[in-house]
């Protein structure tokens, strides 16, 4: 009776398994998917609108006393237009940023944060089972590539960028596309503006019109780099792995009350308690007013500004004959250049306005160590870049050690970086040569400056091409989990 009980049960599992199947095959085809993703694209929706937002025609919202003399139809086509309502160049940036995140790159789908939930809940099961009628793995397959064919072409989107990143040039276009698409729509130009007067102000318009122009080269590097930069043999395995995923996983019977389950949970949830923010957190303000102190504060931007002065002084040292004073002129002639070569030392080889200190390599030898915050989400984040802001002038010293003993040790001997480094700390050590040696003639210090600044700018020159074109990729991706790691597990402490 045992027995039979089990066996019965296992047949109603089947058949109910059998019927959940059934149900599941259902859909309106795979070109029909395709069709409904390019008619609700971005690219579809917000590129007719264009030539109407520059022109600033056809792109305020109807006024309420007009509203009350249409009918419902006509209002329709007025306020909205490809599916995006035409309130202006404000609403169509708002929404170019929801449609178009890191995840969504292409902006097929018109909800990606619901589109990326329903694609990351579904079940695994390797598999359906066998039926005698019909062909349950080939319906299974069809139905999930109709339901996650977004999920899937920005998933070969990513992978694209990837190929192209690592085995083909580091300058090629697509990811520097994707690159400028997510500056073009997050840079936060409001900050900037506050921190940096100079910059201009820049109509929304503009910025919806160069984030789409960047979006369609994306649409067209993206199918140039899948169709024709990838051997013909490697698009096998993407197919595969799409095929793969759409095997094994389980479509949901009711894809209306899953979203809705969806929607339901996230307004159940309940509100997280905000961690306290980290003691001395950063936000975007302060992050890049620090980058504009090390920036308009280095050296190289203050000799920029004092080249034409410093050509004069060179002419005039030059001028001098026999009867010029040596060592006074090596004390006073081009006082006015001896506090820019004030900051250069050893601990502050770049120049950058924020001078480092032996004090603060210490510091970071040995730091406070509680490794990650003990919030959630947004302490995270607000660590990362309280200690980014506070460590970036050391990291960036750090990575010119790096570079220095890798062009060193594993390029040749004769590489220019390591040499550069060298011939700055000879002039800016000159004196201390001359205390020791006093047979060295003396030199005027405006010819130090310029020596100094010509070597200081080669080594910038050849620091970010070690730093970008001589590195390969995994050492870039090391070096950067090194820097993010560090800066996670360091508790911040204001000074």
């Amino acid at each position: 009776m045992v027995a039979k009980g089990k066996q019965a049960d296992r047949k109603a599992e089947k058949k109910a398994d059998k019927a959940g199947d059934d149900a599941v095959v259902e859909g309106d085809g795979i070109l029909v998917a395709l069709k409904q993703l390019a008619l609700g694209s971005v690219l579809a929706e917000v590129l007719p609108m264009l030539p109407k937002l520059i022109k600033g025609e056809g792109v305020a919202a109807p006024k309420a006393e007009d509203k009350e003399n249409k009918d419902d139809n006509e209002e329709k086509k007025e306020e909205t237009e490809g599916g995006i309502e035409l309130t202006g160049a404000a609403s169509v940036f708002e929404s170019l940023v929801s449609r178009l995140p890191i995840y969504g790159t292409l902006g097929l789908d018109k909800a990606p944060e619901e589109e990326f939930a329903m694609f990351t809940r579904l079940e695994v099961d390797f598999g359906p089972f066998k039926r005698k009628k019909g062909n349950a793995a080939m319906e299974r397959i069809m139905v999930n590539v109709e339901r996650n064919l977004s999920q899937y072409i920005s998933i070969a989107m990513f992978l694209m960028v990837a190929n192209a990143l690592a085995f083909r040039s580091y300058f090629a276009c697509l990811p520097w596309l994707v690159a400028y698409q997510l500056l073009s729509l997050h840079l936060p130009m409001d900050v900037i503006r506050e921190n940096i007067p100079q910059v201009p102000e820049i109509d929304l318009k503009f910025r919806v019109a160069v984030s789409m122009a960047i979006h369609a080269k994306i649409w067209l590097f993206f199918l140039y780099e899948l169709l024709f930069a990838t051997y013909f043999l490697a698009k096998f395995p993407l197919i595969a792995l799409f095929v793969l995923h759409a095997y094994v996983v389980v479509p949901e019977v009711n894809v209306e009350a899953a979203r809705t389950a969806l929607k339901e949970k996230k307004a159940t949830e309940a509100p997280e308690d905000k961690p306290e923010p980290t003691k001395g957190a950063a936000n975007a303000g302060s992050f890049i007013a620090r980058i504009k102190l090390i920036v308009m504060d280095s050296f190289l931007v203050k000799m920029a500004h004092m080249v034409p002065e410093l050509i004069k002084e060179l002419k005039a040292a030059a001028a001098k004959k026999a009867d010029a004073k040596k060592d006074e002129g090596d004390e006073n002639s081009g006082s006015a250049f001896e506090p820019l070569i004030g900051p250069l030392c050893i601990y502050n080889a770049l120049g950058l306005g924020l001078a480092a200190s032996p004090d603060e390599y210490r510091k970071l030898a040995k730091p406070q160590l509680d490794f990650g915050p003990k919030g959630k989400k947004g302490s995270v984040k607000e660590r990362l870049m309280t200690n980014f802001e506070k460590f970036m002038h050391l990291y960036l010293h750090i990575t010119l050690l790096l570079m220095c003993v890798r062009s060193f040790l594993f390029r040749s001997f004769f590489a220019c970086l390591p040499w550069l480094v060298a011939y700055q700390m000879l002039c800016l050590s000159f004196p201390l040569i001359r205390a020791k040696l006093p047979q060295v003639p003396p030199v005027e210090l405006v010819f130090r400056v310029a020596a100094t600044a010509v070597f200081h700018a080669l080594m910038w020159l050849f620091f970010v091409y070690e730093a970008t074109c001589m590195t390969y990729l995994s050492e870039k991706i090391l070096l950067t989990v090194i820097f993010v790691g560090h800066a996670y597990v360091v508790s911040p402490v204001v000074d």
